[in-house]
């Protein structure tokens, strides 16, 4: 889905610069297929994306817990904080790396 919606807006919307981020699944994955599905979705981001910038799902959760302290219990994929508050945190911490990136492009002072 989200492959294709990139393809969408480069279509509509040429001009535009497309920063992507896919997350790498870890080994610990409990859907069989992501890693094929990762593969196959690469060759429409590398096709579509003009900045691709691909993060690890196990080393996204490892620099969550240094920052934050949530304890995440790789083997069981257990938390000892909500599931739903350490993925908001792995979100956030994404969210925040887009926006210091892209925030020379997005604040142009005069």
């Amino acid at each position: 889905l989200g492959s294709r919606t990139l393809s969408l807006i480069a279509d509509n919307f040429p001009d535009v610069f497309r920063f992507v981020i896919p997350v790498y699944p870890s080994a610990e994955d409990d859907v069989i297929t992501s890693p094929y599905n990762t593969t196959l979705a690469m060759k429409q981001i590398s096709e579509y994306g003009n900045c691709i910038m691909p993060v690890e799902n196990q080393s996204l959760t490892a620099i969550c817990q240094k920052l934050g302290g949530a304890k995440v219990d790789n083997i069981k994929h257990t938390v000892s904080e909500s599931k739903e508050k350490a993925f908001n945190r792995m979100n956030s911490f994404v969210a925040k790396v887009i926006l210091d990136i892209t925030a020379s492009a997005r604040l142009m002072v005069a």
